[in-house]
């Protein structure tokens, strides 16, 4: 059981490498969404979705999804069985949709 944790860790920190940390070219995009984004606010919305959906499950790239299947998905499938909050619900929608359509590279 000793050996199988680092291994854990080390897939884990593989997964969220591949999670895009909040920039201004995102903030942009954010903020046609909802005027009162910020930075911080998108950050905190990437930090709920590694903190909150990690626990359970290999993350998914933003990109994996449009903003359409993001909000089914957070709100009618994963809200209730992870116990989020509405308002975490509405960061970690704004991150997920601020950067799924960021181009690669």
């Amino acid at each position: 059981m000793t050996r199988r944790l680092p291994i854990a860790v080390l897939a884990l920190a593989g997964c969220v490498g591949t999670i895009p940390h909040p920039d201004e070219r995102d903030l942009v995009v954010a903020r046609s969404l909802a005027h009162d984004a910020t930075l911080d606010r998108l950050a905190e919305g990437r930090r709920l979705y590694v903190g909150k959906c990690s626990s359970c499950h290999a993350l998914h790239a933003p990109r994996e999804r449009d903003d359409p299947g993001w909000r089914k998905v957070v709100e009618t499938e994963m809200a209730g069985r992870a116990r989020i909050s509405r308002d975490e619900a509405d960061r970690i929608l704004l991150y997920l949709c601020a950067v799924n359509d960021r181009p690669s590279g």
